[in-house]
């Protein structure tokens, strides 16, 4: 699969959840309550993401953790 199949790639909840390694009770009472988490796309009825798009939301909480690291070393 090439580059530019991933990024239009989307994923259902089930696959998200375990992506993420967590239920979907937090999915849907945390994640998708934070302004910064992609939003679903509904196919059908169904939640769907698109996977480009939680790769980059991933890439982001990575950088905020070393970040805030960073800072907590310094002090």
């Amino acid at each position: 699969m090439n580059k530019q199949e991933t990024s239009k790639q989307l994923i259902r909840t089930k696959q998200l959840c375990k992506k993420l390694c967590i239920s979907t009770t937090t999915l849907f009472t945390n994640f998708m309550k934070d302004d910064t988490f992609p939003k679903a796309t509904k196919i059908g009825g169904t939640n769907a993401w698109f996977e480009h798009e939680i790769d980059a939301w991933l890439d982001q909480q990575r950088e905020k953790q070393i970040n805030n690291q960073c800072v907590e070393e310094t002090v």
